[in-house]
């Protein structure tokens, strides 16, 4: 075969070559591959490497400023008011915050149907009702993990 011939069939197939590549990460992506992926890396990033006095501290903050409602902070959705919650919140690349009226600060690093993440108490919080579970590991006073598909117990 003729190097020219040979290089224009490598210029048509390249296009296709990189539409096909762009298209199975786009579908790994949707399906929450890269999330299963970086799983472990959040998790150890919430645990280990997070200050959770100041993770706590920025929570009540955000509860003693008047912060009411859902932050979704995930692109496409994104809170306009998102970059102004406190660092050490936006620091663990959460999918949304949840402050609620009872004294309750939720940081969901997943939703769907996979939930993770952390609760955070203000210190007069009141439990709602008798044998109320506030969380599934207790990380200090006040901060809890929670998940319904992580059992912290196993290994941390």
């Amino acid at each position: 075969m003729k190097k020219r011939t040979k290089t224009l069939i490598y210029i048509g197939i390249s296009p296709l070559v990189v539409a096909g590549l762009l298209y199975v990460l786009m579908f790994l992506a949707a399906c929450g591959v890269f999330r299963a992926i970086t799983l472990k890396f959040d998790l150890d990033r919430l645990l280990h490497h997070t200050d959770h006095q100041a993770l706590l501290a920025a929570c009540r903050s955000v509860m003693k400023e008047g912060y009411r409602g859902d932050y979704q902070i995930a692109w496409p959705d994104k809170h306009p008011d998102a970059e102004k919650l406190p660092k050490e919140i936006l620091a663990l690349k959460p999918s949304y915050i949840s402050v609620l009226d009872e004294g309750r600060v939720i940081i969901e690093m997943w939703g769907g149907m996979s939930h993770w993440g952390v609760v955070a108490y203000a210190e007069d919080f009141k439990e709602p009702y008798e044998d109320y579970t506030p969380g599934n590991k207790k990380l200090i006073d006040g901060l809890w993990f929670y998940s319904d598909f992580i059992d912290l117990n196993e290994e941390n």
